[in-house]
């Protein structure tokens, strides 16, 4: 035979069989030491691991054991040689006559040569149906026990039972550092916000999960225990780690995109986290209505709505003509509360002084938050509120003013129209410093045309103005004091018959606004040295509670045809409108708090009222007592001399005993009230004092049924308390001073709250009827020329009590004590 080449087709037919013969020779070969791999992988999975340096020499073992059976099935098994495998192509071909040795031989005698050429033909055409089995090891034959599928099945439970944690158990058989002998690695992950988010640090669970961080937070890893490094696999890339010694691992990045962080070891994943990223978008602004002047003041209205996932830090408005991009414009940083995520309001300056007052103007909000980003809104259109000025020359310098604000007029023509104004001083009669001033200024524009001098003379363009128009500070006082004079005037025309009640009003009405003009102006002016916090604008008109409350009772005064009182109290207004430039101009916060301190000094006012008026009520009690007496029943009784009532007399002890108890809480009272009288004005009126010792001298006077000794002494306890009263209203008004409170409230609704002697005679609250309290009995209101009774029903009423009084006091057969309290009950009448 001979080897003569075969076709191409036949050859790769051979080149196929013999790669089946050669998996079935390594299948025969390796199934022994793959089966004995996958059951020490099984038991390494289900965690049946010697321990320490044991585990790796076992698997050591295991594959020596594994080498040495392949070896020995190496040497019984066939080669995959190619006539073997054209042997495999015949038979799993079914072919007879071993088709492929014929077309590889040749004939062996010359006989033959006629016929060979038909019987190769015949053998090639044999060749055309070939195919070949799948390799088959017949693993059966060799491993009748079924070893191989123990294996196997030890493997898949092993793998069922270690889960995420089958590649450090394998590497635990493997590497004797990571064996059950050795300490597990310590992971520490967390990851850090960016600042501006004040978000605290968050920490990693090595069970894995998803979370939620901003954009650019910071992953810190820390790894303990083993000899490899460890990978971190992030979206954007990997992180390395720095070996830090002692088989410490740390690593830190940046986190800019979404998806998984994976942190691996040689083939072990140590953790998995999915990872959404927040972005950090740029702040966003806008106006919830076209910025408008608010309602009749000259204010504008700055409507505004921010908002921020992480907080907006600033919020301005830029406003500037509509039109003149190169004009300088108004910037106003407008206050936010805090940082917030989600804000809205308004803003409320008054820009009528401004130049620009009176143009259309477009505005452009622009936030910036806590990151540092900045993000601008839709521009708007509005006219800016502008002063209505009513004297023609002011008005004719507001517009030279407005115009070189605008560039539309150079300082040189500025001045030259001042010059002009300037040619007819009659416009300027009266205000001969207005004129010195005008040209003053029109020589500034025409010296000097740099920023600041502009400046300069745009604000003394307002100044002239102002005064022109009489709107200037000085201008609402000498309104107000011309208010007064005309007022005095008015009343002294009205109690002669020369003036009408309606033309009365009017002129109070005029002085009121007058007031109201003056407490604006030095609010105002308060607020632009300083020495008023700013607060709601809504909240920029201001009052007097203690002139309000004399307007009041002045007005009221003159309505009830009370000249004289009119006078007086227009008298005491006067004073106080001298002291009006240094009154104490509250904030929001200290006039409520004002409020609340003198809401306490009234209680405490109220609560030595109270005292006083009940021991009076034990006085009067007194008065109708008869005396304890001296000697027995017995030896009382005379010829002509009825026996004692001793239910009369038991009802008399009862009611002693009963004022007793009563005097004695009223003195733990005085106490309670003395305390608290020390914190609030730092020091108790002595009166206090002595009251307190005749509560006590007349408590043991009704325990001793000594009962004039002890009307005595609450007669001096109610002087007492009443000297103590006044002695507490001195305290209080020397502390007080002429405020000016911010608030849309009534005129008199503060008065006393704030403490403050709406008489302004420092005696103290008055009662019901206006009277102050001071010399009445038992805190009862003195009688004075102020007092008006309201109608004739209670006159009548006064009338029959009288008459009562004097019909029971005629009746000489009464009780002494008794005729004696009627006597004075009826001696003021």
């Amino acid at each position: 035979m001979t080897d003569q080449p075969l076709p191409p087709r036949l050859t790769r037919w051979r080149r196929a069989a013999q790669a089946v013969l050669w998996l079935e020779y390594a299948a025969s070969l390796l199934w022994a030491p793959l089966s004995i791999l996958a059951a020490a992988a099984g038991l390494a999975l289900l965690g049946f691991t010697p321990p320490g340096l044991l585990s790796p020499l076992a698997l050591l073992a295991a594959i020596a054991a594994a080498a040495t059976w392949a070896v020995h099935t190496a040497k019984s098994l066939p080669k995959p040689t190619p006539h073997a495998a054209e042997r495999r192509l015949e038979s799993d071909s079914a072919l007879p006559h071993r088709p492929f040795a014929v077309l590889q031989d040749a004939p062996a005698t010359q006989d033959l040569a006629a016929i060979w050429p038909l019987h190769r033909a015949r053998a090639a055409a044999s060749l055309a149906r070939l195919r070949v089995a799948a390799p088959s090891a017949r693993l059966a034959t060799r491993d009748p026990a079924a070893l191989r599928a123990a294996a196997l099945l030890l493997l898949a439970a092993g793998l069922i039972a270690a889960g995420g944690q089958a590649g450090p158990r394998l590497l635990a058989a493997f590497v004797p550092s990571l064996g059950a002998g050795a300490a597990a690695p310590v992971l520490q992950a967390w990851i850090e916000p960016p600042a501006y988010t004040a978000l605290p640090p968050i920490f990693l669970s090595r069970d894995g999960g998803a979370l939620t961080v901003p954009v650019g937070s910071k992953i810190n890893i820390s790894l303990t225990g083993g000899s490899w490094a460890p990978h971190l696999a992030t979206p954007n890339g990997h992180i390395d780690f720095r070996d830090l010694g002692g088989e410490s691992w740390q690593a830190s990045g940046l986190i800019t995109e979404s998806g998984p962080l994976t942190l691996s070891r040689f083939l072990s994943t140590l953790g998995r986290w999915d990872v959404t990223v927040l972005p950090n978008t740029p702040p966003t602004a806008d106006f919830p209505t076209p910025p408008a002047r608010a309602g009749k003041s000259l204010e504008t209205k700055i409507p505004w709505h921010a908002e921020q996932h992480w907080g907006v830090a600033a919020l301005t408005v830029t406003m500037r003509p509509a039109g003149y991009p190169d004009l300088p414009p108004i910037a106003l940083p407008i206050p936010l509360p805090g940082t917030p995520k989600n804000a809205t309001g308004a803003l409320l300056p008054d820009l009528s002084p401004h130049p620009y007052a009176g143009v259309e103007m477009e505005a452009q909000l622009q936030a910036k938050d806590v990151s540092g980003q900045t993000g601008d809104s839709a521009k708007v259109r509005f006219t800016l509120p502008a002063r209505e000025f009513k004297n023609g020359l002011a008005r004719a310098i507001i517009e030279l003013r407005r115009r070189l604000a605008m560039a539309r007029e150079t300082p040189t023509d500025a001045a030259n129209d001042l010059d002009a104004l300037a040619q007819a001083p009659q416009k300027f009669e009266g205000h001969s410093g207005i004129f010195l001033n005008t040209v003053a200024v029109a020589a500034l524009l025409r010296a000097n045309h740099s920023a600041a001098s502009l400046e300069e003379a745009q604000q003394r363009l307002w100044i002239i103005a102002l005064a022109l128009d009489g709107a200037l500070p000085e201008a609402t006082q000498q309104a107000l004091d011309d208010a007064v004079k005309a007022l005095q005037r008015a009343l002294d025309q009205h109690d002669r018959g020369k003036l009408s009640s309606a033309d009365l009003a009017r002129e109070i009405e005029k002085l009121r606004q007058a007031l109201a003009n003056r407490l604006n102006d030095l609010a105002r002016q308060a607020m632009k040295q300083g020495k008023l916090p700013p607060f709601d604008p809504q909240a920029q008109r201001f009052s007097a509670p203690m002139l309000d409350r004399m307007m009041q009772q002045m007005e009221q005064a003159a309505r009830e045809g009370r000249p004289q009182d009119a006078q007086d109290r227009l008298a005491q207004l006067q004073k106080m409108l001298e002291k009006l430039n240094n009154a104490r101009i509250l904030s929001p916060k200290e006039a409520e708090q004002a409020e609340q301190n003198a809401k306490a000094c009234r209680q405490l006012q109220g609560a030595v009222q109270d005292l006083t008026q009940r021991e009076a009520g034990l006085m009067d009690r007194a008065q109708t007592r008869t005396p304890r007496p001296t000697l027995p029943p017995q030896f009382q009784l005379g010829p002509n001399t009825e026996a004692p009532d001793t239910d009369q007399l038991e009802a008399t002890e009862e009611s002693r005993t009963a004022d007793a108890t009563t005097q004695r809480a009223l003195r733990q009272a005085l106490d309670a009230l003395k305390s608290q009288l020390g914190g609030a004005l730092g020091q108790v009126p002595r009166p206090l004092n002595d009251a307190g010792r005749d509560m006590d001298a007349a408590r043991d006077a009704l325990i001793a049924g000594q009962e004039s000794s002890a009307r005595q002494a609450e007669g001096k306890v109610i002087d007492d308390l009443r000297r103590g009263g006044q002695d507490m209203a001195k305290q209080m008004a020397a502390g007080q001073q002429l405020a000016i409170i911010p608030g849309a409230r009534d005129a008199g609704d503060k008065g006393d709250e704030l403490g403050m002697d709406p008489g302004g005679d420092g005696q103290g609250p008055l009662d019901p009827l206006g009277r102050p309290l001071r010399q009445g009995v038992g805190g009862r209101a003195a009688d004075d020329n102020s007092v008006r009774v309201p109608d004739e029903m209670e006159q009548l009423r006064s009338r029959a009590i009288q008459e009562e009084l004097r019909r029971r006091g005629g009746q000489l057969d009464r009780p002494r004590q008794e005729l004696d309290y009627i006597d004075r009950l009826l001696k003021p009448f």
